[in-house]
């Protein structure tokens, strides 16, 4: 994973660069430090019933999109500052960690999920409500339209991660997405535990967890079986407990809906995981 996106809202940056650089750090990567949706989407989205306003045609929302970018280009120099990473261009054969801020003001969702394409992993922070705010917006539409993992950071910054990784397995086809581009961290993980949930309780005929503990071992990597109880929320909860008890830095969760409609694509667990998860969630799908 050697480019990494480090999206940048309202909240704290912290949380989001401590992960990126955590990430960063392993594979001797770049990070792109870019703003997030602002003020350009100054009402609730048109499913919602709301109406979006552009920025370029109001002079007081561009002055506050200029703020915000200053804001958070400066809190993105000094964080990795501090950290000794080097900024512009490096040598071919430097090995550390790099970093970039972009300064385009194409903020609108489009445009950022259209830039994560070139990206090997996409870091952000949870959305207070990952259905009906500006962050959740700019997450689904990146989670849909990148063909990327995201990295979902709460609000307190991670010590270490991916030295300890959950996989919450559903044997959905989302599930096997997420552990497909998850795989340089898993190959670098001290190990892995797999959480699974029973067949009766997958939302489609799929692996068993002892199936996909069985294919990651192939790979070298040292993996660990449990399992999750419940649906929907109840094996949300399960998911994040048996978490918790592993002592993991990482969950890694494919994000899917039963219905294929954009704006519910946040239900059941992964839901409650996005909300409730003291750790760094990675999801896809």
């Amino acid at each position: 994973m050697k480019q990494i996106l480090a999206i940048l809202g309202d909240g704290p940056a912290d949380p989001v660069l401590a992960a990126a650089w955590l990430v960063a750090k392993r594979f001797g990567g770049q990070i792109t430090g870019l703003l997030g949706t602002g003020a350009e989407y100054a009402a609730a989205p048109a499913w919602q019933g709301g109406l979006s306003i552009y920025a370029a045609l109001d002079p007081v929302v561009a002055g506050e999109r200029e703020a915000q970018q200053a804001k958070a280009a400066a809190a993105f120099h000094r964080f990795l500052q501090a950290l000794d990473v080097q900024f512009g261009a490096v040598p071919r054969r430097h090995k550390g960690v790099t970093a970039f801020w972009c300064g385009d003001n194409s903020r609108a969702p489009p445009a950022i999920s259209t830039r994560s394409r070139l990206f090997d992993l996409i870091v952000m922070a949870r959305p207070d409500r990952p259905t009906s705010s500006l962050a959740g917006i700019t997450l689904e539409d990146t989670l849909f339209s990148s063909g990327r993992p995201v990295l979902v950071c709460p609000k307190r910054a991670p010590a270490q991660l991916g030295d300890s990784i959950v996989i919450a397995w559903n044997g959905s086809t989302e599930s096997a997405q997420t552990v497909a581009l998850a795989m340089p961290l898993l190959k670098r993980a001290r190990r892995v535990i797999v959480i699974a949930t029973g067949r009766s309780d997958m939302p489609e005929p799929g692996p068993s967890g002892t199936e996909l503990g069985a294919a990651l071992a192939r790979h070298g990597i040292n993996v660990h079986l449990r399992a999750a109880v419940g649906r929907q929320k109840r094996q949300g909860e399960s998911f994040l407990r048996e978490a918790q008890d592993a002592d993991a830095d990482l969950l890694l969760k494919g994000a899917y809906a039963r219905s294929r409609l954009r704006q519910l694509v946040f239900g059941g667990a992964t839901r409650q995981i996005l909300l409730a998860s003291p750790i760094p969630v990675l999801i896809a799908r």
